[in-house]
């Protein structure tokens, strides 16, 4: 429960670097053909974050932060689940062993990681992209649509990218 709770908090704390980043990453979107306008441009790190508190306001920062809230302590617990599940099955105490019991682990936690990064994103990027998507009003409003359009398979699109960045860590 502890565990959960601190990583819900550090979740919070780092929502905003999130948020910057990830508009950051996507504003070379619109050179890709999109319709209905332009994306939003940044200009760097601190120009981002001036461009959100001026058009969309503080709470622009913290797009996505009630999925994150809510999946984390739910993520953090499924992967420790996986842990011990993982060492009854193939055991512990030699570097092969724990890192196949890391590595099922992680497998298992992403079920709940995966789709909770992907709404975090996408809510991240919706003041940048309304002009084409329309805004997304807020995270659960993102998880029905999402749903609706592209059905339980779109929270998962990123599962096997995911595992190459967090099974080596992880394992």
């Amino acid at each position: 429960v502890f565990g959960g709770a601190a990583g819900s908090i550090g979740e919070l704390l780092a929502q905003p670097m999130i948020v910057v980043r990830t508009r950051m990453m996507v504003q070379g979107i619109a050179s890709g053909g999109m319709q209905g306008g332009e994306i939003t441009r940044y200009g760097g790190f601190f120009d981002t974050c001036r461009k959100m508190l001026r058009n969309e306001g503080l709470g622009a920062f913290y797009k996505g932060a009630a999925v994150n809230a809510a999946f984390t302590p739910a993520s953090r617990a499924l992967y420790m689940s996986g842990v011990e599940l993982s060492r009854g099955i193939v055991g512990e105490g030699t570097p092969t062993r724990d890192f196949a019991a890391g590595t099922l682990a992680q497998l298992i936690g992403s079920f709940a990681y995966v789709p909770r990064d992907v709404i975090i994103e996408r809510c991240a990027i919706d003041g940048q992209l309304t002009k084409q998507v329309g805004d997304c009003g807020g995270s659960m409003q993102a998880f029905r649509t999402m749903l609706k359009h592209e059905g339980l398979m779109g929270f998962y699109r990123a599962y096997i990218p995911h595992q190459f960045v967090w099974i080596p860590y992880n394992g």
